[in-house]
């Protein structure tokens, strides 16, 4: 890496950082910026983490669907990492509006580590032997560019687009032998959106996460214990509005619950 390189990192971190705080929006940067890489994007992430550090209590995946990686002719998902302001505590998980640009509701299944793991070599049968616990979820996407147009690299740049995320309840690892065939139905204000399944998620939420641990093993990261894992969208995102309330029924699995206020 150049030293011209390093500063359009840190100016390419700056700016999604300050678009983030102040709700201004941005054009996507590889609209202003040629040449930008996967590898880049990734360091401008990590950059604007650190442009107001907090400790990394998981990860989230992005593009795990076939069809969305297609779409944006890419081969692989992408991740992006999970602070303590990502997360929502509380079974209705409130969230304020205010503090998002272009919320968008998508049901997920998040995974907990009971034991660190660390890549590249993991198989699955390992893994499974470290997910303590299942959870039904939702994430909230949010991009700090003008609107949802952009590039697999914008994407990574903008923390693949981490916004908020809620929890169900939790349940035993024997979940996860069901998990592909799990279905789950988005509501929004009680109307149904969208019905979709586990094996969205890379043909299973588990396989979405072995990818993440043997990627990031390539680069020397390791997965700590405690740490919640967002595998994936298993529908389309959803835009919301104050006043909407979301639910992801998935089932035997839970129900995760949120309301934009």
């Amino acid at each position: 890496m150049t030293g011209a390189d390093d500063h359009r990192i840190a100016a390419c971190a700056a700016s999604l950082r300050v678009a983030e705080t102040t709700g201004q929006t941005i054009a996507p940067l590889t609209e202003g910026e040629a040449g930008l890489t996967i590898a880049l994007a990734y360091q401008i992430q990590e950059t604007r983490r650190t442009l107001d550090p907090a400790p990394i209590i998981g990860y989230k995946l992005g593009y795990t669907s076939a069809a969305m990686r297609a779409q944006m002719n890419i081969d692989e998902p992408n991740y992006g990492v999970l602070t303590p302001a990502h997360a929502v505590s509380g079974r209705q998980g409130h969230i304020r509006a205010a503090d998002l640009i272009h919320p968008l509701a998508e049901p997920e299944i998040a995974l907990r580590l009971g034991r660190a793991v660390q890549g590249p070599n993991v198989t699955r049968e390992e893994l499974v032997a470290a997910i303590d616990a299942v959870f039904p979820a939702i994430e909230i996407v949010d991009t700090r560019y003008h609107a949802y147009k952009f590039t697999a690299i914008d994407n990574i740049s903008d923390n693949s687009s981490a916004a908020r995320f809620v929890l169900g309840d939790a349940n035993e690892p024997d979940a996860l032998s069901t998990l592909p065939n799990t279905p789950v139905t988005l509501r929004i204000d009680g109307r149904e959106i969208e019905q979709g399944f586990g094996h969205a998620a890379m043909e299973d939420p588990v396989l979405a996460l072995l990818w993440l641990v043997n990627t990031l093993g390539v680069k020397g990261v390791g997965l700590d214990a405690g740490a919640i894992i967002m595998t994936g969208g298993l529908t389309r995102a959803h835009p919301i509005a104050r006043g909407n309330r979301v639910e992801a029924d998935f089932g035997a699995l839970g129900i995760a619950r949120l309301a934009l206020v």
